[in-house]
């Protein structure tokens, strides 16, 4: 896998996708969540999620948004925390907003066939939720009690494909 915070990963990956090739699609869609109230949550887990969820992205694309044709297409696999905050996940819905806005301002600034799509996804039983981090910066091990609701992604993916 790619850390999108490690420069040299990001431009190992760039080296190898662009080596003489042409990127058609590029899906962003590394991400990481939390769980902590505003007032217990360290600044280090804003700048850890804004650098993953944010600024990983960024890099990315601008590293190889030059190998990407006129009629390509940029997935961003972002989340409806993204419009719409909800308790105890201001950090992740921050970050979410920042990376919406920035795929919001590339597609108007970009070139006028390229494909800019951004997922707003809700809650899905991936295991993600599992990962996010607490206020202490650890992996809550947990998944959320709305992903344990909704169909895995096993489920739910042949019925969009």
């Amino acid at each position: 896998y790619l850390d999108v915070c490690e420069p040299m990963g990001v431009e190992l990956l760039r080296n190898h996708a662009i080596d003489g090739k042409t990127i058609h699609v590029l899906i962003n869609n590394a991400g990481l969540s939390m769980r902590g109230a505003i007032e217990n949550t360290p600044i280090k887990i804003y700048k850890q999620l804004m650098d993953v969820n944010f600024f990983g992205h960024v890099v990315v694309t601008q590293k190889l948004l030059d190998a990407i044709p006129d009629d390509g297409c940029i997935i961003a696999t972002s989340s409806i925390q993204g419009k719409l905050a909800i308790p105890y996940r201001s950090a992740y819905s921050a970050s979410k907003h920042a990376f919406q806005a920035f795929f919001d301002a590339l597609r108007c600034e970009a070139r006028s066939n390229l494909h800019i799509l951004t997922v707003s996804a809700g809650y899905l039983n991936t295991g993600f939720g599992s990962r996010a981090l607490d206020v202490q910066g650890q992996p809550v091990g947990k998944d959320d009690e709305n992903q344990k609701k909704v169909g895995s992604s096993q489920v739910i993916t042949p019925l969009f494909v």
